[in-house]
């Protein structure tokens, strides 16, 4: 009878292999569904806005005080 360790042995590295594949692929596909969904966010969002932004309007203003100097 012989054994055949050298078949279990091989078949790691492809399960590892596979597995790192595996991980690449989904790391790929969630980095262009993020880019895919920041680009559709900014095509999206307006340009220019609908209404101006509102102007403060101030009272009179005073002078700013000025400080008295001995001669």
């Amino acid at each position: 009878m012989t054994s055949n360790s050298n078949t279990n042995q091989s078949s790691v590295p492809k399960v590892v292999g596979g597995i790192i594949a595996l991980l690449l692929c989904c790391t790929c596909a969630l980095i262009v569904l993020a880019g895919a969904i920041i680009y559709w966010g900014y095509q999206q969002s307006p340009t220019d806005m609908p209404f101006p932004f509102p102007t403060i309007e101030s009272g009179p203003t005073v002078p700013p005080p000025t400080p008295a100097r001995p001669p």
